[in-house]
């Protein structure tokens, strides 16, 4: 037979531990699964009357859950494979089921939980209490115990939340001498995208306020009501154009429009240009790009950031064990969910060939990245200077150039998302752009399709003019044409686009005319113009 047993996890104020006790039912036997689920839920803090150290659930880094065998008067490890079983739980996936597998019948386990505003098992770092962060459970033959309920206390700190576990029960025999173990179940679920607007874009115009300095290829990310441009090219003292460290950062106001930038207190623990950044749980990650001066070479390294409640990033530091497996910069990149991807790219150096090869890293159970490993759906033809684009189930890659000067490209590749988030072949897409584009903006609404900016290798300058498509129901992509209802005010390229519920942005960029070699620190903004209900 096959019970379930809900289990209320409350974390909140607990003395002593939780001890599940009831009346034996009938004899059934097998390994037992106890699932858990902690949610941590917003409002449930409620600091103590007096507080030494105010911690709240954004502090939290990490959970770490250990499994013991209580026997004898005291507490054991339970072993797997040498080891003893733990998990560790970043602060953003609490809310991700947990399953310990084989648990032993007539057994009493204590489940414990520490919990850390820091990487690792400091003892500085750690910010729950032992004593209210635990829970005994006793294993029998009943297969319908009552409620338990496991606390975890920060330290003078309160709060509450639900999960629920479940014991699954098969007829066997009555005796079990396996190994325990544990494990995150989570099914491949592949991200879902943000709504796109429907709407189309107008012309590009001069925003009202400029950067702090004048930037390149830097990485934009928004993180809720921020939005970040982390490092990039800009001039240094000597007017040479070198990789930053810096971070700038503007608060997006409630029209949608961002506010001044100013440079973020944290700073990339590298320099790095044409790079790529993402969002996994509680922390921003960058990987690859180029680094030292302009494009001349490439990292493999990843670097990543606590993001703070209140939108800010913590301090930077490299991913150790995580790397790409070819360093590269200037390539396409997409976050599926399941894995993100690296696309193309390019080593570094002048006439130095593009790649075509394929990476993917896994977004782990605990919402960390693993590292990186080349993967078969490999580019058609080799490019780099290109974006990855998701509309539904495709992931399409515009443009770009095949090597350092080879000139801006028209074909357009695309792959299909398989149902567990992966990537299939690319191949050659039926449409191409209308001219050839690499060093590319984009923007996407509902049913229409925008590129924009990078260097037309076919009239030998940066045009004005927006490539556009429509899109269908399908997501598929139409016909691509010069757009007479949007255009750039002023023609360049390497420049970082993002777009909010209102508009589309164009930061920085480069032209090949006087100090404008070395950035520029110009803003255009193109609304968008939304139908009459």
């Amino acid at each position: 037979m096959k019970r379930s047993w809900i289990l209320s996890l409350s974390l909140g104020l607990v003395a002593g531990c939780a001890t599940l006790a009831g009346p034996l039912g009938s004899t059934t036997d097998g390994p037992v699964t106890l699932r858990l689920q902690p949610t941590v839920q917003d409002g449930g803090l409620r600091t103590q009357a007096l507080v030494d150290k105010p911690w709240t659930r954004g502090d939290i880094d990490h959970v770490v859950i250990v499994l013991k065998r209580v026997e004898g008067g005291g507490e054991s490890d339970v072993v797997v494979a040498g080891n003893p079983v733990k998990l560790d739980i970043a602060s953003g996936n609490l809310s991700r089921p947990i399953s310990f597998r084989g648990l032993h019948r007539n057994t009493t386990y204590m489940v414990r939980a520490s919990a850390y505003r820091a990487p690792g098992e400091a003892a500085e770092n750690l910010i729950s209490a032992g004593d209210g962060s635990k829970a005994q459970i006793e294993v029998t033959n009943d297969d319908m115990p009552p409620l338990a309920a496991l606390p975890i206390k920060l330290q003078d700190i309160l709060f509450s939340g639900k999960a629920t576990t479940s014991f699954d029960i098969k007829d066997a025999t009555l005796s079990y001498s396996g190994s325990e173990g544990a494990e995150f179940e989570i099914p491949a679920v592949v991200a879902t995208p943000e709504p796109r607007p429907n709407g189309i874009l107008r012309n590009f115009q001069t925003f009202g306020q400029t950067l702090p300095y004048r930037l390149q290829e830097t990485i934009a990310l928004e993180i809720g009501n921020k939005l970040y441009l982390m490092g990039g090219l800009t001039p240094n003292s000597f007017n040479q154009v070198v990789s930053t460290d810096s971070i700038l950062v503007s608060t997006i106001d409630g029209t949608g429009t961002p506010g001044a930038f100013t440079v973020a207190p944290s700073r990339l623990a590298m320099p790095r240009h044409f790079g790529w950044a993402t969002r996994l749980g509680d922390f921003v990650y960058v990987i690859g790009g180029f680094i030292n001066s302009k494009e001349s070479s490439s990292t493999t390294t990843v670097e990543r950031a606590k993001i703070n409640p209140d939108g800010s990033l913590g301090s930077f530091s490299v991913v150790e064990g995580v790397t790409l497996a070819q360093n590269r910069g200037g390539f396409a990149a997409v976050n599926l969910g399941t894995y993100v991807y690296v696309i193309g790219g390019q080593t570094g150096g002048g006439g130095v060939p593009a790649l075509s090869g394929v990476e993917r890293a896994a977004v782990l159970p605990n919402g960390r990245l693993g590292t990186f490993q080349t993967v078969a759906p490999v580019l058609g033809r080799a490019r780099w200077s290109m974006p990855a684009i998701r509309i539904g189930q495709y992931v399409y890659v515009p443009g770009g150039e095949g090597a350092g000067s080879s000139g801006s490209l028209t074909s357009i590749e695309r792959s299909t998302i398989q149902a567990d988030g992966s990537l299939g072949a690319f191949s050659t897409y039926g449409q191409a752009l209308s001219k050839p584009r690499n060093r590319l903006g984009f923007g996407i609404l509902a049913n229409r399709m925008y590129l924009f900016g990078g260097y037309d290798s076919s009239i030998n300058q940066f045009g004005t003019g927006v490539d556009a498509c429509n899109i269908d129901g399908n997501g598929d992509l139409g016909a691509f044409g010069n757009d007479t209802n949007c255009a750039l005010a002023v023609g360049l390229e390497n420049g970082t686009t993002i777009m909010t519920d209102t508009a589309a942005y164009y930061f920085g960029g480069y032209i090949n005319s006087g100090t404008a070699t070395r950035g520029l620190d110009t803003i255009q903004r193109a609304p968008i113009e939304f139908p009459i209900p």
